[in-house]
């Protein structure tokens, strides 16, 4: 694999890993190009986090009539 391709595929996981809160920030080491890239997907990823858990917090109101929280604390 290219050196090119392994920032990429390294910026992409350093941003799903910060959007999922495994990682705290962007790494330090990251180039230009990977600093763009980790910003652009850490926000898409972001986006579709809050989405799923949106829509999972949804399911949770139909078929419990409580959101997630609320049905995991009194279980």
């Amino acid at each position: 694999m290219s050196p090119s391709k392994q920032k990429y595929k390294e910026a992409v996981q350093a941003a799903k890993d910060f959007s999922y809160g495994k990682i705290a920030a962007m790494p330090e080491h990251f180039d230009e190009r990977q600093r763009r890239i980790f910003e652009q997907k850490s926000s898409y990823f972001k986006h579709q986090f809050d989405y799923w858990e949106s829509v999972n917090n949804d399911m949770y109101l139909i078929y419990t009539g409580k959101t997630a929280e609320e049905y995991h604390a009194n279980t």
